[in-house]
């Protein structure tokens, strides 16, 4: 079941649900399985910086929303990065794999 915008809103209003879309695609399951702890922490701290420097502040009782200037933009070079980030880098057995497929060829 679809939601019209209108419905979403009045669903919105009553539950406190807050939409949130990201300028960039979020990592697959699979491709958080495939990373290290290390490299994982690396992918939720970008997201955790870009919901930051993307969220817009409202103070109390104002119809206007306020951006922060003191936060982060987000950047094509930031864009980039994280990019790398979530793509997997080849394994080892994929690399081994190639290069006994290229000595087998005569």
């Amino acid at each position: 079941m679809r939601l019209t915008e209108q419905e979403f809103l009045g669903l919105m209003a009553k539950k406190k649900i807050t939409r949130l879309i990201l300028p960039f695609r979020l990592p697959t399951w699979n491709q958080l399985l495939a990373m290290d702890r290390w490299q994982r922490k690396k992918v939720r701290d970008m997201i955790k910086g870009a919901v930051v420097s993307i969220s817009t502040t409202r103070p109390r009782g104002s119809l206007i929303l306020m951006d922060d200037p003191s936060k982060p933009a987000l950047t094509d070079s930031w864009l980039q990065e994280y990019c790398e980030t979530i793509v997997p880098k080849s394994s080892m057995k994929l690399l081994n794999r190639r290069k006994s497929l290229k000595r087998k060829k005569p």
